[in-house]
């Protein structure tokens, strides 16, 4: 065996070297990057959005045997907890049911629409008021709903329940859209005797909305 046999020899192991070498770089390229971000997030620590319910009323203009026709008058407090991150809204979605998720009838849906979101970025510790109107026109409900709302008018009772779906993102962090579903399940009016305007009960105004956040797939 000559020199050059030698030689030819030692290339595959100096390759298989050069190769672990870059794979061990990358690896701790990846490493490093990971425990930055971790310690990026745990020095900034992120805080969702919150919703409080102020104040809202609703209106039953109409409820016959089998339709429902009424308007919510609703006033949210929308605050952004961070101490370090603004936060900017996209868009707002509010949704109006009656009837329990666990109930053999299940909700029945009385109302949707898109809804004024802030339009100015909402700095550290700040708050802004949203007020809205969320209609129904004549909407078919069945004779069993349309009774018990009815009923419990006259008992000046009826809870129904307010969802909110919409989009945010922080502006100098992890800057991706996120969505959250907000659920205010015990969204409920009291009534005077023969009064169709019906207040929001006492006490519910201080309840947050719960923040489900989620990542946008795109």
């Amino acid at each position: 065996m000559g020199p050059a046999d030698g030689d030819n020899d030692g290339k595959p192991r100096q390759c298989a070297l050069v190769f672990i070498a870059i794979l061990f770089l990358i690896s701790v390229g990846l490493v490093a990057t990971i425990v930055c971000s971790i310690t990026k997030e745990l020095a900034i620590n992120p805080v969702n959005p919150t919703f409080h319910l102020q104040y809202a009323t609703v209106s039953l203009l109409n409820v016959s045997a089998s339709e429902f026709t009424t308007t919510w008058d609703v006033t949210l407090v929308a605050s952004n907890p961070n101490p370090n991150l603004n936060i900017s809204y996209d868009s707002l979605q509010a949704t109006v049911f009656y009837g329990m998720d666990h109930s053999e009838r299940g909700r029945v849906l009385l109302a949707t629409k898109p809804v004024p979101h802030p339009l100015e970025c909402l700095t550290t510790k700040a708050n802004t008021t949203l007020r809205f109107k969320i209609e129904t026109v004549s909407a078919y409900v069945g004779h069993v709903v349309a009774r018990e709302i009815s009923d419990g008018r006259a008992r000046g009772m009826v809870m129904f329940e307010l969802n909110m779906l919409g989009w945010y993102k922080y502006t100098s962090y992890m800057t991706n859209a996120r969505m959250f579903q907000a659920s205010f399940k015990r969204f409920r009016f009291g009534f005077l005797p023969g009064n169709w305007t019906g207040l929001l009960a006492t006490g519910l105004s201080s309840e947050p909305y719960w923040i489900i956040p989620k990542y946008c797939i795109i």
